[in-house]
């Protein structure tokens, strides 16, 4: 039997939070901190209209 990956749906909270995160934590940082795979996180970012830095391009 194959186990479906539980998906967890983002509250308006989490979208909150993700907004005001984006602007200053990198992509890794935000998928550590909510605890989703950064294509998660890259995948709601591109609904709510965000940008969001990967570690190696901070310096850019």
């Amino acid at each position: 039997m194959v186990r479906k990956p539980i998906v967890s749906r983002w509250s308006m909270k989490s979208d909150r939070q993700l907004i005001a995160l984006a602007p200053s934590q990198s992509l890794e940082a935000i998928a550590d901190r909510f605890k989703r795979s950064p294509a998660s996180i890259l995948r709601k970012a591109a609904q709510l209209g965000l940008s969001i830095k990967r570690q190696n391009e901070k310096g850019k």
